[in-house]
């Protein structure tokens, strides 16, 4: 997430634009993508910079299209359709003003069209315009492998501290559970318990006192 604050920061320093970004986990690491916009004078400007914040550079693809050939076209069939739109717009104040209702009509729709033409021309050299002043540029962010967490044959030492940590707490989560049991459940009902119990020894043992003091008392009177 910081390569992706810094290219965005390093983007709009440079006059351009993120048109988006994908930040991603796969296997417990982050990676991503972000395609910036950046005015073509500025090219090679951006490229050293992303270099210089770059820890490696694994790949570099680079291709440029040329739009000249297409734009030259389209400004061309843009004319003949103006032309063709001023011819309309004469023969529609024409029939206007002599011709019928269905003459007027036909005529409307084929300016209608040629209106819809020369407006998609339009878009499209725009399209172009800003293609030719825009650079696009996608950098795919892969973490370095010394930044990564150790990993040896599948063994990861952080992943087993994890679960031994986890270990512990359920170990004392038992621990106090029983705790609680015995305090709340099993005192109680100890006590329930014990107490008849308490009472037939109290009893008996008064029982058998007296039973002893009987032939004791009888000795002392002979």
């Amino acid at each position: 997430q910081e390569s992706v604050d810094a290219i965005t920061a390093l983007a709009s320093e440079m006059g351009g634009f993120v048109s988006g970004s994908n930040v991603y986990e796969s296997s417990d690491v982050l990676q991503g993508s972000i395609t910036v916009r950046i005015p073509a004078d500025r090219y090679q400007d951006m490229l050293t910079q992303l270099r210089e914040l770059a820890v490696r550079v694994e790949r570099e693809n680079s291709s440029t299209q040329d739009v000249t050939e297409e734009f030259t076209d389209l400004q061309a069939r843009k004319t003949n359709l103006e032309f063709t739109e001023e011819a309309l717009q004469q023969l529609l104040e024409e029939r206007q003003r002599v011709g019928s209702t269905s003459d007027i009509l036909e005529v409307y729709r084929e300016l209608t069209s040629i209106r819809g033409q020369i407006e998609q021309i339009e878009g499209r050299l725009r399209y172009l315009s800003n293609q030719s002043a825009l650079s696009t540029i996608t950098i795919q962010l892969t973490p370095d492998v010394l930044y990564q967490p150790v990993s040896i044959a599948g063994w990861q030492p952080q992943g087993v501290a994890k679960e031994a940590l986890q270990s512990l707490v359920a170990a004392l989560q038992g621990l106090i559970n029983v705790l609680i049991w015995g305090i709340v459940f099993v005192l109680p009902l100890l006590l329930v318990l014990l107490i008849p119990v308490v009472i037939v020894v109290m009893v008996i043992r008064r029982w058998w006192g007296k039973r002893r003091q009987k032939p004791q008392d009888a000795a002392t009177q002979s």
